[in-house]
């Protein structure tokens, strides 16, 4: 089974300048054993991974985020088209993205023959993708430490020229998935992107870049966000995920909490079952954020320090805002 992605539209604009990514037909590459390492394991949090129950739903999202909480958006909402051989069918899945000032949000959903090929965690919060200094590097480290990662799978596109071009790695961490969470690695190429009539390469890290400028430049959106803070992971057996993420991350910074690239916290808490408790965001100012969500109809709990908003606003999702700073 091949999956392709058409069209591929990464936009992001800054002091009047409009970046349009190539539309390209993504292909999934051979799967490779290892990559050449270096660097150290994990570099940070990517992107966190949201299933919606329909493309409708994903809309609906984006819509909240970008038009409503005025945030960045990184690509999308676009469709992707699934090729089985040389028949291309009516579905694939679709997908958006949102950029939170030092991490992406992703909401995604499968439709018709993809819906075999989906990855078998539930709608809301469903998967972190963990960017490494090295993928070769990460397959290495976490082997070693007995996590057992998936094979690389590279992703290709087609160039501005014709061939094949890398795009990213990914790299499943079967050891720490489960019903409601997956877990896995993303590992970021540059990128040819089309300026004022030009192709240049960009990296992964240059086009967040843009993007945090352009967060910065609109004041954070209507609620004001730094960046993202904090991710919340709710685990069913503690002891046994403490040694696993330690595994992954390195030996923690406090009880149950890894810091991480950009200013990212990690925090595991026992629960029912594996799975994404909350994310937490920093905001410029929160008391302008809680007479934001309070105008909309959109505050939830409030607790001295910290507001959420409502998850019946955002698909049931847990969000809280934080000052930054404190």
């Amino acid at each position: 089974m091949v999956i392709e992605r058409y069209p591929s539209v990464l936009a992001a604009t800054l002091a009047g300048l409009l970046l349009l990514a190539m539309p390209v037909a993504y292909q999934r590459g051979p799967q490779q054993a290892s990559l050449e390492e270096h660097g150290d394991c994990i570099r940070r949090i990517d992107h966190i991974v949201v299933f919606c129950d329909s493309a409708e739903g994903v809309d609906s999202m984006m819509q909240a985020f970008t038009k409503g909480f005025g945030l960045p958006k990184f690509w999308g909402p676009e469709r992707y088209d699934m090729l089985i051989g040389e028949v291309r069918k009516a579905a694939g899945f679709y997908s958006g993205g949102v950029f939170l000032g030092n991490a992406t949000l992703e909401f995604e959903t499968w439709e018709g023959d993809a819906i075999a090929a989906r990855p078998a965690v539930d709608l809301g919060f469903a998967g972190v993708a963990f960017e490494p200094a090295d993928a070769g590097r990460a397959i290495a480290c976490l082997g070693e430490a007995g996590l057992e990662p998936g094979p690389a799978e590279p992703w290709f596109s087609s160039g501005p020229e014709g061939g094949a071009h890398k795009m990213w790695t990914l790299i499943d961490l079967p050891r720490l998935n489960s019903a409601a969470l997956k877990l896995f690695l993303c590992a970021y190429e540059p990128v040819p992107v089309e300026a004022d009539g030009d192709w240049v390469m960009m990296t992964h890290e240059e086009m967040r870049g843009l993007l945090s400028a352009q967060l910065e430049a609109g004041g954070g959106g209507a609620l004001g966000v730094v960046r993202m803070k904090q991710l919340t992971l709710g685990v069913a057996d503690l002891p046994r995920r403490l040694a696993e993420y330690a595994a992954l991350l390195g030996e923690p910074a406090g009880d149950a909490l890894w810091k991480l690239g950009d200013s990212q916290t990690l925090r595991l808490v026992e629960a029912e079952a594996d799975a994404i408790q909350s994310v937490t965001l920093e905001v410029a100012l929160l008391e302008s954020a809680r007479e934001f969500l309070l105008s909309k109809s959109m505050l939830g709990g409030e607790s001295s320090g910290r507001i959420e908003i409502a998850p019946a606003a955002i698909g049931g999702l847990r969000i809280y805002l934080e000052q930054a700073g404190n």
